[in-house]
């Protein structure tokens, strides 16, 4: 379904340690999609925060949660962690964003 790269994972680990709180995840969400304003957004997700209906993807040392909405927007993405000409960026492809998908509702 969603592909997290063990870079990207690093990078979510270091970003939820310096936040200091304990039980916290990454919220994977899909902002207008089937529209060509399609985006994806990430937040942090305190645990209680977290709603009936979100898929949980199980990574080392934390989830990542995305609401039922979401996933048919974000089925096949992949998230890297990837250098640049100076430093990382945190690279969300998601092929089915910006198009049609059956049972989806923007």
């Amino acid at each position: 379904m969603i592909d997290i790269s063990e870079r990207a994972q690093s990078y979510f680990r270091k970003l939820l340690a310096e936040q200091g709180s304990s039980g916290w995840g990454i919220r994977l969400r899909a902002r207008d999609g089937g529209t060509l304003k399609g985006d994806c957004e990430l937040s942090f997700c305190e645990p209680g925060e977290i709603a009936d209906d979100e898929w949980v993807l199980e990574c080392e040392g934390f989830s990542v949660y995305i609401d039922s909405a979401s996933v048919p927007w974000l089925d096949g993405a992949a998230l890297d962690y990837l250098p640049t000409g100076t430093g990382h960026a945190l690279s969300v492809r998601a092929p089915r964003l910006r198009g049609d998908v059956d049972g989806a509702q923007s």
